[in-house]
């Protein structure tokens, strides 16, 4: 089976590190644009994973075994409505799960426009 000609298979990784009263953390956001139905539909395997750095601290102590990390997996769309507006959906499960809660499902939604 040859894959559509319209289709793509693209990567982006943003890595991002921010000091938190949680400790230091670091995530990265991956998205693979799978799909290419429409040139301005695009349906997408995402993920993300977020991993603490260092020890949560209450009054300057530090709080062993307190680093988080999760790891998300799911799928998305994208949709350029215009060229001034586009809408994004994504959905991820989370996995591989120390010191949080997990979410079954999380719901991501955006719109962006410009002026």
């Amino acid at each position: 089976m040859q894959p559509d000609p319209e289709s793509e298979l693209s990567d982006f990784i943003q890595p991002a590190a921010s000091q938190r009263h949680a400790g230091r953390s670091s995530d990265v956001d991956q998205l693979h644009d799978v799909v290419r139905t429409y040139p301005a539909l695009h349906v997408s395997i995402n993920g993300y994973f977020f991993k603490q750095l260092e020890d949560d601290r209450i009054n300057g102590t530090s709080i062993a075994d307190s680093r988080e990390q999760v790891l998300g997996i799911g799928s998305g769309i994208f949709w350029q409505m215009s060229k001034t507006r586009a809408f994004w959906l994504n959905a991820y499960t989370e996995t591989a799960v120390q010191n949080r809660s997990r979410n079954n499902l999380v719901l991501f939604a955006k719109i962006a426009t410009s002026f």
